[in-house]
Order: C-alpha cells, then structure tokens, then sequence
C-alpha cells in the first residue's frame, strides 16, 4: 500500500508540474535584421528633414536678399522722385537756376569772397543775374563798410555805432563820412540797381528812449539814411526803400556786447535786375 501511494503522489506531482510548465507565456526572441532596418530607415527619415531644412534656410536667404534689393530700389526711386518733386517747385517759383560750368562752381566754393552776408543763398551767380558786364553786381570797395555778396544781391553793411548813438535815431556828425562812400559806391557801381536800406538793432528791449519797440527803431534810422542819401548823397529817391527789422534778423548772440554792436547796423541790398522788385521799378522808370 505504501508503494501505490508514494507511486501516485509522485505521479501526481509530476502532472502538477508539467501543468504549470504547460501554463507559463513564453518568451520572445528579438530580432537583430529586423532592428538594423528599423536603424536605416529612421536614418533616411533624418536625413530626409536635414535636407528640408537646408532647402528652407537657402529660400529664407533668398527671399531675404529680394528684400534687401527691392527696399535699394525702392530708397533710389524716392530719392528721385523727391529730386524731381524740388525741380518743378524751383521751376514754378522761379527759384536759382542750377550752375553751369565749372567757373561758377569755383566761386560758390569761395565763400570768403561771393558767401552771402546774412541768410542767403550762397548760390554762386550766373551770367544773366544781372546787368554788370561781368554778368553779376560787381563787390564795391566801400571805406568804413563791410561789402559782401548775398546770393544775387550784395549788401553794404555799417554798423550802428558809425552812424548813431545808442537809443538815437539821429545821424551823428561822422557819419557823413562813410554814408558819403556808400554813396559814390551806389552811383559808380549800382546806379541802374534798387536799393534797399535795412534798420536792426539788438535785442536788447527799448526801455529809456521814446520809442514804441525796437522795430520803430529800426524804421526811423533806416529813413534817417534814406533822407541822407536822397538830399545829399546823391542818389534818386525812386531808387531806394526802406525795412526795418528790429531784432529779428540777428548776425550775432544777443549775449554779450561784442554780438551786440555787431547786430546794431544798417544794410544796403543792392538787387539784382532779374528780381521782382527790380522790374517793377524798372518798369516804372
């Protein structure tokens, strides 16, 4: 009896294990082939999107550089437009005609001699500007003066302190002497030209004489001169006018004393034939 059951415990162990055995999942092998062509494929995927992404950097540069060129054509093409636009505004205002050789070009180089005096053009003249024989008004040489070309026109400026004491718009006795050269100078060189006598002063407010501002000032010596020339220096009256400026049109700081007897003067603008006002008296004449 002991044999049968050892005999079947055994027996039944052993189905009891193969059972089990029989149950368990079994277990997957990996494959190496089918690994390498996983590699290879997922190497030419990248290289694929590495050459995308070179082809989109050289069409970004590309467009780029399209860019780059039409913004120059688009500068060069404003630039000319706005070169054409001042053109036809010179044209229709009868601006300064554009220099044409070399000659006048030297002498808008030379400011020292031909720069204008206060605010002009600094265009050099050309040779129908004026009447002169040399085809602009001639540079006087005036004897207590400072002469200077002012664009077209040339100004004959004498400062105050020649002509006046401060606050004063009574010509004082020495100033004969160089309104006697501007003058000659007017008769000699400018005698078929308008003139115009042009008050300033500082900008120093009116406070102790009578007058109203410093523009009255300035009016009444610019006619102080007017009456001075027309009487005894010779020249026609239908020849000269009259501004005053007052303050406005400064040649130097108002800030110290040096600047301020500069400012305080009389100007004499000689104007050229081909001017407005010119032919108006001209006209006149």
């Amino acid at each position: 009896m002991k044999t049968v059951s050892l005999r079947l415990m055994f027996g039944t162990s052993l189905v009891t294990l193969a059972g089990l055995a029989g149950c368990a999942a079994p277990q997957k092998t990996l494959n190496p082939f089918a690994l390498q062509r996983e590699n290879d494929r997922l190497r030419a995927a990248m290289k694929q999107y590495q050459r995308q992404v070179a082809d989109y950097r050289t069409k970004v540069q590309e467009v780029d550089a399209d860019n780059e060129q039409l913004q120059s054509m688009l500068a060069e093409q404003q630039a000319t437009n706005r070169r054409a636009s001042n053109g036809r505004d010179t044209l229709a205002m009868g601006g300064p005609r554009d220099v044409q050789d070399d000659d006048n070009q030297d002498w808008a180089d030379d400011p020292k001699e031909f720069g204008p005096a206060r605010g002009g053009t600094g265009r050099a003249p050309s040779r129908g500007d004026s009447d002169s024989a040399g085809g602009w008004l001639p540079i006087a040489s005036v004897s207590g003066a400072e002469v200077n070309r002012d664009g077209n026109a040339v100004r004959i400026r004498v400062t105050g302190a020649n002509l006046f004491d401060p606050g004063k718009a009574t010509l004082r006795p020495g100033a004969s002497k160089v309104l006697d050269q501007v003058g000659s100078a007017i008769r000699s060189n400018y005698a078929g030209q308008l003139v115009g006598i042009e008050g300033h002063t500082d900008g120093d407010p009116i406070r102790k004489s009578n007058w109203k501002d410093n523009h009255e000032l300035s009016v009444r010596r610019a006619m102080a001169v007017y009456e001075y020339l027309s009487s005894r220096g010779g020249v026609p009256s239908d020849q000269l006018y009259v501004a005053g400026f007052g303050s406005n049109v400064p040649i130097a700081a108002n800030n110290s004393s040096a600047g301020k007897a500069k400012n305080r003067r009389v100007e004499f603008v000689i104007q050229p034939s081909d001017t407005w006002a010119s032919q108006q008296w001209r006209s006149r004449n």
